[in-house]
């Protein structure tokens, strides 16, 4: 391939990143001014449907079938959702426990939310998951990975990733440990699968189970408290936990049968040798 078509291609999935930031940006100034409520889902809502319009009119320009972009729904979809959901509650109880067990952060019960309360909670984090997911492993990386590799789309796209969340206010230590792992397994399922089902699933139950354990700022039905004067022991020991729960489960994504596509395997295989 040309690299001044290679060029090309990256300079459309980033147009195609930027472009649905700023659709992000306008909403989140718009809705509070319709007065719709719960402002959060309704604006997160209203980004994932405009980024989907942003998809479909890339596609269109570069004649391109959703499909090829891993949006699409097949009889595997459901199934594959659910499999993450699980896979990411489990992921967070394991986190969560093991925290408890070696820092000074322990749980409480918190006054518990009414089903109203943890639905809205729930719709939330599927909206977010699903507007993070079609902005970042949709376009972006099926468009980088058939123009470079899929080595070099995922560490694009999993930069990119961690840039937003640091230009959101997480610490550089947060956003490297905490969103780059979570960007590379995010992106390891859409490979493998072909499809964004599995990491939307994987996606949304990790930030659902954070909120349950009170993590997401506002209270969930468990409250994550830390003995005061011993933060900075607790917070360092819980990223580092953080971490090695997602390299465990990227590993298995990894080991799990086929990839998606047989070069991207045999370059991590060169990788570990």
């Amino acid at each position: 391939m040309q690299p001044q078509h290679s060029y090309s291609i990256l300079f459309r999935a980033l147009l195609f990143y930027i472009s649905t930031t700023l659709l992000f940006v306008a909403a989140t100034a718009m809705v509070p001014m319709t007065g719709a409520r719960p402002e959060a889902t309704v604006t997160i809502g209203t980004a994932a449907v405009l980024t989907f319009i942003t998809l479909v009119f890339f596609c269109h320009r570069d004649k391109l079938t959703l499909k090829q972009t891993g949006v699409y729904f097949h009889k595997q979809s459901i199934p594959r959702f659910l499999k993450g959901f699980v896979v990411g509650l489990l992921m967070v109880l394991a986190w969560i426990l093991l925290v408890i067990c070696v820092t000074p952060f322990r749980l409480s019960m918190g006054a518990m939310p009414g089903m109203r309360t943890i639905f809205s909670a729930l719709l939330l984090y599927l909206f977010v998951a699903v507007r993070e997911e079609l902005v970042f492993r949709s376009y972006f990386l099926t468009r980088l990975a058939a123009s470079y590799s899929n080595v070099t789309a995922l560490i694009i796209v999993t930069a990119v990733f961690i840039l937003e969340h640091r230009l959101a206010g997480m610490s550089w230590r947060l956003a490297v440990i905490g969103s780059g792992t979570g960007g590379l397994l995010f992106g390891l399922a859409a490979l493998k699968t072909k499809g964004l089902a599995l990491p939307v699933g994987l996606h949304c139950a990790w930030n659902f189970g954070r909120w349950m354990f009170g993590l997401t700022g506002s209270p969930g039905i468990w409250q994550y408290t830390n003995t005061k004067g011993h933060e900075p022991y607790g917070e360092t020991v819980a990223l580092m936990l953080h971490a090695i729960i997602f390299l465990i489960a990227i590993s298995g994504i990894l080991i799990s049968g086929k990839t998606a596509n047989r070069s991207f395997s045999h370059a991590i295989t060169r990788i570990f040798k």
